[in-house]
């Protein structure tokens, strides 16, 4: 099965955090402070920040198998939806970004 990378926003991102879906998020060159209404911020706080020199390094310490869902996000989406075909590439399944990046968010 060929898979490829879902795009996702932020209602989206809402609906997976209010129906309990299990997924890493993976916050990638973000600086996460502002002010977010609940439960986005919740989810926005148990992220993983990392930068995209770091990635690889710490999804291959998470050790998830390769059907874990991942939501990928930084500032623009376009190093998200970089990394996250990547991921694809090497076996991913369930792989997602924010559309848009963090940017996304402002525009809601």
């Amino acid at each position: 099965m060929n898979h490829q990378v879902g795009e996702i926003g932020y209602f989206q991102l809402n609906n997976l955090v209010r129906n309990k879906v299990p997924f890493a998020l993976l916050l990638v060159d973000m600086n996460v402070s502002e002010n977010l209404e609940e439960p986005i911020a919740m989810v926005m706080r148990s992220g993983v920040c990392l930068t995209a020199q770091n990635f690889w390094a710490h999804v291959e310490h998470m050790n998830c198998p390769l059907e874990h869902p991942f939501v990928l996000m930084c500032p623009e989406g376009d190093i998200s939806l970089s990394l996250a075909s990547e991921m694809v590439e090497k076996g991913y399944k369930n792989i997602y970004c924010i559309k848009g990046g963090w940017k996304s968010f402002h525009s809601i």
